[in-house]
């Protein structure tokens, strides 16, 4: 129970820990925190996106010539593609942070 008290520290600190918390975040980091989202909602986007194209691309050509393999193949160039455009939107957000530190 003493290592409890030590760790959650005196009524002042937990005051000033909770005023804290409530504040309001700054201009800078509501902006940070809304660029997050929309990268990670656009990230999922083009994957996404990617996949489903490049399955409809396997079916047609499933649907021509009659081997499932096509198929299979137009999923993988899906996700090959959805992978490398998702690389390719990240780059710039990774150069941006490697700035930061």
């Amino acid at each position: 129970m003493e290592d409890r008290e030590k760790k959650s520290g005196t009524p002042e600190e937990l005051a000033q820990r909770i005023a804290e918390l409530r504040r309001k975040p700054k201009r800078g980091e509501s902006r940070e925190l809304v660029s997050a989202l929309v990268l990670v909602f656009s990230l999922g986007f083009i994957f996404i996106l990617n996949v489903y194209l490049g399955f409809l691309l396997g079916k047609w050509l499933e649907v021509r010539t009659g081997n499932i393999a096509l198929l299979a193949l137009g999923i993988l160039l899906g996700v090959a593609s959805g992978s490398y455009g998702a690389y390719a939107a990240l780059k710039p957000f990774l150069k941006k942070m490697d700035e930061k530190k």
